[in-house]
């Protein structure tokens, strides 16, 4: 079965899934969204792109504007039907990796790893794979939005960014007692910490959830000053350790009784 597939792969023949902006005509073909407006969304992001730069900057505009990708539901009954999404920074990455775009039909960019796949959730753990290891890939095979040059563009511009955004810097240390372990109120995301320079250059941290800002441009949810956090944490935590730490504290009192007395036993009888 993987042999035949695979073959059908080959030949630009196996039915992959088709990013927003395309259908699958009952022919099997491929052509361009038949809806104007979804196929307009298309081109604007990719036009953003090479004029903004940023997948960042895309997005903002897109949330800014009130803008959402048309997508073509895969399954269930409303199957084929359009239905329109708020875009995600994840989104807007996936669309310009894509290289259907630029009419390259390509196969193998994923591949499964086990130790990230999560119990109840088959699409998980899926990894990409380097351009060179692709198994399939047939330029000028599907309908097109930009040209392979552009596409390549997009990519190396995307790299680019990502590289320097790995290179500003190292991981800071700071005095916040909580990182990565405070879970916002009110959406339930990880918060990440900020730290704000108070008088004398002391660093103050603060408990941000921006994860909502971060992948989908919107409204920050919330953020709490770390100090007053961070204390009251602490006096939870001395609080439930005081009964354990009075029952060490008289264990070693005990032992160190019992030692006495061995000590001025053995000095009497010698």
């Amino acid at each position: 079965m993987w042999t035949g597939r695979l073959a059908k792969a080959r030949r630009g023949e196996l039915a992959v899934p088709l990013p927003a902006g395309f259908v699958r005509r009952p022919s099997g073909e491929v052509a361009l969204d038949p809806d104007e407006q979804a196929q307009a969304v298309v081109r604007l992001v990719l036009d953003l792109f090479e004029r903004l730069g940023t997948v960042n900057a895309v997005l903002c505009f897109l949330a800014d504007n009130h803008i959402q990708l048309g997508v073509r539901v895969r399954e269930g009954p409303e199957r084929g039907e359009l239905t329109w999404r708020r875009p995600s920074r994840a989104g807007v990455q996936n669309m310009l990796r894509n290289p259907a775009y630029a009419g390259i039909y390509a196969y193998g960019r994923s591949r499964v790893d086990p130790r990230r796949r999560q119990a109840g959730r088959p699409f998980t753990g899926r990894v990409r794979t380097a351009r060179e290891d692709w198994i399939v890939f047939l330029p000028g095979l599907l309908p097109a939005y930009i040209s392979i040059g552009q596409y390549e563009k997009n990519r190396q511009r995307m790299e680019a960014n990502r590289s320097r955004s790995q290179g500003l810097g190292a991981v800071r240390n700071g005095p916040a007692l909580l990182a990565g372990l405070v879970a916002c109120g009110r959406c339930g995301k990880k918060m990440t910490v900020h730290y704000q320079r108070g008088a004398g250059g002391k660093q103050h941290p603060v408990y941000v959830c921006s994860r909502g800002k971060s992948d989908y441009a919107a409204g920050q949810c919330q953020q709490l000053a770390g100090p007053c956090i961070d204390a009251h944490v602490t006096d939870l935590l001395l609080a439930a350790m005081a009964p354990a730490a009075l029952e060490v504290s008289l264990a070693a009192a005990g032992q160190a009784g019992a030692s006495a007395r061995r000590s001025t036993g053995s000095g009497g009888s010698g």
